[in-house]
């Protein structure tokens, strides 16, 4: 049942991240990290690919449907299933390293800033790299800092992960 809790927590740290990027964006930040992001690496990283494209994939419809919603619903989602599928890749039996962590967040981050830029030169848009990679940047330190932690107390349970 732990497993079950947890798991709907991480959920829940997505939904809160999704109402803190767009209230920060609402605030006028010209620049705001991907933070429905890491709650879906800390979960792919100790449990999985399948646990952790389930995640994205929820965290990317409540993305979809949080105001302003301005993509097609289900496209965040598909981007998120992905990146927590890829991030799921880095799974390793014991403890992970905090290098490892670090590797695996900027490798996976990368996934949704490339789809953002793809769909904006799709819908036309000008492509602003330098503001894509400035996310990419933050989006990786606050994984850094966040995801170990969230790993961490997934780890506690690590006998019946396996």
């Amino acid at each position: 049942m732990a497993r079950h809790l947890r798991t709907l927590v991480a959920l829940a740290l997505c939904v809160i991240a999704a109402f803190v990027v767009v209230t920060l964006r609402a605030r006028g930040w010209p620049v705001v990290p991907d933070l429905v992001l890491l709650p879906v690496l800390a979960l792919a990283l100790t449990r999985g690919s399948i646990a952790g494209a389930a995640l994205g994939l929820a965290a990317g419809w409540v993305v979809d449907l949080v105001p302003p919603g301005n993509t097609p619903l289900g496209l965040t989602a598909i981007i998120y299933a992905t990146a927590g599928a890829v991030a799921g890749r880095g799974t390793r039996v014991g403890p992970l390293p905090t290098r490892w962590i670090a590797v695996v967040c900027l490798g996976v981050a990368v996934i949704p800033t490339a789809a953002r830029l793809l769909q904006g030169a799709w819908l036309g848009q000008p492509l602003d790299v330098s503001r894509a990679l400035t996310e990419l940047a933050i989006t990786t330190f606050a994984a850094i800092l966040v995801v170990p932690p969230l790993v961490r107390l997934d780890e506690t349970e690590g006998a019946d992960r396996w």
